[in-house]
């Protein structure tokens, strides 16, 4: 259905990381995911997530179906404003050890690498991709600053002036980065940053149990390192651009599926509907 320069689209949701205070829009979150009837990436900006009311809080692998109008302020091919009035959640994809339900929809907008995607980005701005990393190195955890700073403290001191029942957006001491290689042989390595909301939740839920940073960090890595890309999982990640450095990707999500080997029984991936 399309309405004055907007078009219904219905998408499953993939990415969703950690909100950000912002001048502009008090808090956002970078929410994106798969054209659910067109192998297309598409994002969802601003998302002013904790306000949405309760029945409208998707998660990650639901569909949503809703208004979109391309976003003029943007460049980003991807990215598009969402009407939050318009926004209903379907339902959600069922995982299974394999995942698959959801690969028929992440496998075919997969790239070779992320080289391949910053080639891709050169030529067409692309901006969202997903794609196997080769080795995966390293999770990396960094100290951060206890407290939001600049222009970030700034909107949250101009948030606190009017009433709001949300609660206060936590800062997270801590930054995370992925290092990996391609399986491109002329790959140099990455080194990008971890954006997924889960990692942050999962700081969150950990200090109220566990006193140790340390301990907190190596449960850290045991989860988004040992477990995400151990040798049992598919691994695919998640990646995107920030608008203002559309040269500098991030890592914003981790899809993975435990290794699944064909059987005879096996047919083609269903066609979507």
């Amino acid at each position: 259905m399309t309405t004055a320069g907007r078009e219904r689209r219905r998408i499953l949701i993939t990415v969703k990381t950690y909100p950000q205070p912002s001048m502009k829009y008090e808090e956002t979150v970078c929410v994106a995911g798969i054209d659910v009837d067109s192998p297309q990436w598409i994002r969802l900006y601003p998302v002013q997530y904790r306000d949405l009311p309760f029945a409208q809080q998707f998660r990650k692998y639901e569909i949503v179906s809703l208004f979109l109008e391309k976003h003029r302020q943007d460049s980003r091919p991807e990215s598009y404003r969402p009407d939050y009035d318009s926004l209903v959640v379907e339902g959600s994809l069922p995982a299974g050890g394999d995942w698959y339900e959801r690969r028929r929809f992440v496998e075919p907008t997969a790239s070779e690498s992320m080289c391949a995607i910053q080639m891709e980005h050169k030529a067409t701005k692309k901006s969202l991709g997903c794609f196997r990393p080769g080795e995966v190195e390293d999770f990396i955890i960094e100290t951060d600053l206890p407290q939001w700073e600049g222009k970030q403290r700034s909107a949250l001191l101009q948030l606190s002036l009017f009433e709001t029942a949300r609660r206060p957006l936590e800062k997270v001491p801590l930054k995370f980065f992925y290092r990996y290689r391609c399986r491109d042989r002329g790959c140099p390595g990455h080194r990008q940053m971890f954006l997924d909301w889960e990692a942050f939740q999962l700081y969150r839920n950990l200090r109220a149990k566990v006193a140790s940073l340390e301990v907190i960090k190596q449960k850290l890595r045991e989860k988004f390192l040992d477990e995400l890309c151990g040798a049992a999982r598919d691994t695919f990640f998640f990646v995107g651009n920030h608008s203002t450095h559309p040269a500098s990707f991030m890592v914003l999500g981790v899809f993975y599926p435990l290794h699944r080997e064909p059987t005879l029984f096996d047919g083609p991936l269903p066609m979507r509907q």
